[in-house]
């Protein structure tokens, strides 16, 4: 399992608390970002006491009573803190039986139910948290949280008009920094990726007035960072990212991204540098398939064979773990087993029909050899509108290889003038296409 946020401004809360993460899915332009955030100032889990402690403090207080509804709500609020300050799916899925468990001595317990439908949306399950927010919705729970949720849930399978409701309506109660942040990711969803920056920007100054865990407060330099990266602008995105690990060392999300803006910037000895430091630590098949790659550029091709082995014992490991990982491991998997990835590709679809699902589908049925099916999915894909440099380039591939030159010199244009340094191996083979394709390309 990675340490990321993967389960990604892909927002996941509790009654009180809210994960925000923007999926790799979304682009394999970066990495997902994950961080609990709460609405307004409202954090069950406030201070600096390890999370684990305070685990321990609640599982102590529900040991035989089982009617104890109250203390099983807070240790599952700490479980999910402590899922997304490690971006371990294992604490969301505890997280939710213990949820369960509170609903089950006392089902009118509304912190308990949104709870449950944070838990399962870090999980991916979708459509249980919607089931379970329909149920709070009809028992009149919390209305900000449960707003919060609901576009959360719709945003993750791409039901991005519903989430623009929930995140409007939210909006307009309440503008802090985690309700910001929430616009801030429907927005570049939509196509608006300067919006999702200055919003990105504003939910940072808000975060300062709440008193939050240092790596909550990370989350908002990270998710500037990360549309800053969208964006084109590298830099400004690294030293988002760098101000992200000041306040805190181990924020998962940050911790993944730096390394790969440095490496897609061309700052490869500090990318190997950070990948040899979080590989050992996070042991994702995408995370070693990165730093097989930055080995492989500085000519190091031992130690990318190493990784490329840990990163197939990685992923083949991990496919019937949890749902939230199943992206990360198709896009080790595209380039290395395309069939395999179409298999998971297509179980992934069938969860989660937004944006980053149709993209990741269609890369890897081009990879399989497949143009047709490939260019109906990346089709679906630039549908949703959202602007995004690697989406454009896989179209500029898949088009090509379906005899559309003309289409395929476009999107390649497009993929490089939003950002020329998009991936660390793909930016290269955007630049190699467009000079094959005669397109001219951004100084």
């Amino acid at each position: 399992m990675s340490k990321k946020l993967a389960i990604i401004l892909l927002a996941v809360a509790s009654v009180l608390t809210a994960v925000g993460a923007v999926d790799r899915a979304s682009s394999e332009a970066g990495p997902d970002l994950d961080s609990r955030v709460a609405v307004a100032t409202l954090d069950p889990v406030t201070g600096r006491q390890p999370l684990p402690e305070i685990i321990e403090l609640w599982r102590g207080k529900v040991e035989g009573q089982p009617l104890d509804y109250l203390n099983r709500t807070r240790l599952g609020n700490a479980l999910n803190a402590l899922g997304s300050e490690t971006a371990e799916p294992a604490h969301y899925t505890e997280a939710a039986v213990v949820f369960g468990q509170a609903l089950d001595a006392n089902p009118s317990h509304a912190p308990a139910r949104l709870g449950l439908a944070g838990s399962l949306i870090a999980q991916h399950d979708f459509a249980a948290a919607i089931d379970q927010l329909e149920r709070a919705e009809a028992d009149g729970s919390a209305r900000l949280p449960t707003l919060a949720l609901v576009g959360d849930a719709n945003l993750g399978i791409g039901n991005y008009q519903e989430a623009a409701a929930a995140y409007e309506a939210l909006i307009a109660g309440e503008r802090s920094a985690p309700t910001v942040s929430r616009l801030a990711r429907l927005r570049w969803f939509q196509g608006r990726p300067a919006a999702a920056v200055s919003l990105a920007e504003e939910a940072l100054a808000l975060s300062g007035d709440l008193a939050i865990r240092p790596v909550d407060r990370a989350f908002y330099p990270f998710q500037l960072g990360h549309f800053l990266f969208v964006a084109g602008e590298v830099d400004e995105a690294i030293a988002q990212y760098r101000a992200a690990l000041d306040l805190a060392p181990d924020h998962p999300g940050a911790a993944e991204a730096l390394p790969f803006a440095l490496a897609a910037n061309g700052e490869l000895d500090q990318a190997a540098e950070r990948y040899a430091e979080l590989v050992p630590e996070a042991g994702a098949a995408d995370l070693h398939g990165l730093y097989a790659g930055v080995l492989r550029a500085l000519g190091d091709e031992t130690g990318a064979a190493v990784q490329e082995r840990l990163g197939t014992e990685a992923a083949l490991a991990g496919i019937d773990e949890h749902p939230a990982e199943r992206r990360h491991i198709v896009q080790f998997l595209t380039a290395r087993d395309p069939a395999l990835a179409v298999e998971l590709a297509r179980a992934d679809l069938a969860e989660r029909a937004d944006v980053g699902a149709y993209d990741h589908l269609a890369w890897a049925l081009y990879h399989a050899g497949r143009s047709g099916e490939a260019l109906a999915m990346i089709e679906t894909a630039l549908g949703f509108g959202t602007v995004d440099a690697a989406l454009f380039y896989h179209a500029a591939e898949i088009n090509l290889a379906a005899g559309d030159t003309a289409v395929a010199a476009a999107y390649v244009e497009s993929s490089l003038a939003v950002n020329p340094h998009f991936h660390p191996t793909e930016a290269d083979a955007a630049a190699a296409l467009a000079a094959r394709l005669g397109v001219e390309q951004p100084d």
